[in-house]
Order: structure tokens, then C-alpha cells, then sequence
């Protein structure tokens, strides 16, 4: 289960409150390593959108790379056409 790994790996933390009617509850909170993560995955996903939306507008309709690789990474090189890339 998804949440039990997160606990173990102590990105989240969990707590069971009784409420005043029903069953108890378990409440979730992110933890500092948790607040951690989820920016570095935000940041990660802002390079994964950007990378795509300039990729798009590279490959707007009718455009070709003439055979050329692109490659896709962080920094200036995003989204960039090249016939002599090196994998």
C-alpha cells in the first residue's frame, strides 16, 4: 500500500484521532523529508513540462528535424536539434 511505504520510508506521518461520532480515523501529514520530496519533484516536474512544451514548439506542424536527434534535458540544451549528438 502506498501510504504504509510512504510512512516507512518517513515521508509521511500518521495518527488515528477518535472523532466525536464513528469509527476512528487515521489522519496523514508530510513530514520534513516528505516537504523535501515533494519539491524536488515539483522541480522536476517543471523541467518535465518545459522540456515538453518546447519540444512541441519545435515540432510545431510542418516542421521536420531532418533526421536529427533531439535531445531532452535540463539547461539550455532543452528541446535542441542536433545531427552529431553523442548518446
Amino acid at each position: 500500500m502506498l501510504l504504509r511505504r510512504l510512512e516507512k520510508e518517513q515521508v509521511i506521518s500518521a495518527q488515528w484521532q477518535e472523532p466525536a461520532a464513528g469509527p476512528p480515523r487515521k489522519y496523514y501529514a508530510l513530514t520534513a523529508a516528505g516537504d523535501q520530496r515533494r519539491d524536488a519533484l515539483a522541480v522536476e516536474w517543471i523541467q518535465l513540462t518545459q522540456a515538453v512544451t518546447e519540444l512541441q514548439s519545435y515540432l510545431a506542424v510542418g516542421t521536420s528535424t531532418g533526421g536529427a536527434q533531439i535531445i531532452l534535458s535540463s539547461g539550455a540544451d532543452v528541446g535542441a536539434a542536433t545531427s552529431d549528438h553523442d548518446p
